[in-house]
């Protein structure tokens, strides 16, 4: 079995490095991770602009770009090691502006990551998004990976669309883990994204382990939504009582929150509860006020 194994992919080098398409041929063993296809065929580069215009070295460049953007979706170390030997752009990007390592730690490739850092990839380098590499890895769950980029002190506060950092995403999410990840590394925890700041995003969303971790962390428990989109002064108990989240509002009155305080509309936190329900209202809000 092994012997055809061999034999299989022994042909499939011998096709990709004599037959079609050079650059073709340098794609599919990149994005197939065929190591040894991939050096033979670079190492006929140098055979090749021998004869070739200045036209035929910078479509050869491109080649290579785009082979390292696919070896770097699948995860080969070993391919991206060697493209990037023969004049590789290192921090060559997509489309999308996602570059090798913004795309690895998309993917959870932590090996790759931490090749593409050693090569010298620009961990702070933003996609069309405004999202790097570090983001990606926090969106992704990859808590291996976020610490590997925390250690070359990426730009934690980092503002992506809808002026997300990595802490409010991570709090949307109710990724705790993370959110004490990010607090370590001293990220901005009174940051403002469209959604409000961290504890109004983990309020909304029902997380109240993350609530809590925020409260200790010195969210103030009453701060309002006076910088979202549009601009609705919510406060997080309002947040969390236009969900439902029962738990998470008695997590938030027991921090103090102010069942009184008023938004945009004049409405407290007891109008939201009655919002869903009379019996809602009555189990988190009884005898907290004198308001109807």
């Amino acid at each position: 079995m092994r012997l055809s194994v061999t034999f299989q992919a022994d042909e499939t080098c011998r096709c990709l490095t004599t037959d079609g398409n050079w650059g073709d041929n340098l794609l599919k063993a990149s994005r197939e991770g065929h190591y040894e296809c991939v050096k033979k065929l670079t190492a006929q580069i140098n055979i090749r602009h021998v004869t070739e215009d200045i036209k035929g070295i910078m479509e050869d460049k491109e080649c290579i770009n785009k082979a390292i953007l696919a070896a770097s979706r699948e995860g080969h170390c070993t391919v991206l090691e060697t493209l990037i030997s023969v004049g590789g752009n290192l921090n060559c990007f997509d489309s999308e502006r996602k570059t090798p390592i913004i795309i690895a730690a998309r993917n959870g490739f932590t090996n790759t990551v931490k090749t593409l850092i050693n090569l010298g990839a620009d961990i702070d380098f933003s996609d069309c998004h405004r999202r790097n590499s570090m983001t990606h890895a926090a969106t992704g769950r990859h808590y291996g990976i976020v610490a590997i980029l925390l250690a070359y002190h990426p730009n934690v506060d980092i503002v992506a669309l809808e002026r997300n950092t990595a802490l409010t995403l991570a709090a949307t999410k109710g990724d705790t883990d993370l959110v004490k990840l990010f607090l370590r590394q001293k990220a901005d925890i009174n940051h403002t994204a469209v959604f409000g700041n961290a504890l109004s995003c983990a309020s909304r969303g029902g997380h109240t382990a993350t609530v809590e971790v925020l409260l200790q962390e010195g969210n103030c428990v009453n701060s309002a939504e006076h910088d979202s989109v549009p601009p609705r002064g919510q406060t997080p108990i309002m947040l969390a009582a236009d969900a439902g989240h029962i738990e998470t509002m008695k997590l938030l009155l027991l921090w103090g929150a102010d069942i009184d305080q008023e938004d945009k509309e004049s409405r407290t936190s007891l109008h939201h509860a009655a919002q869903i329900s009379e019996s809602f209202d009555r189990e988190v809000f009884h005898g907290k006020s004198d308001h109807a």
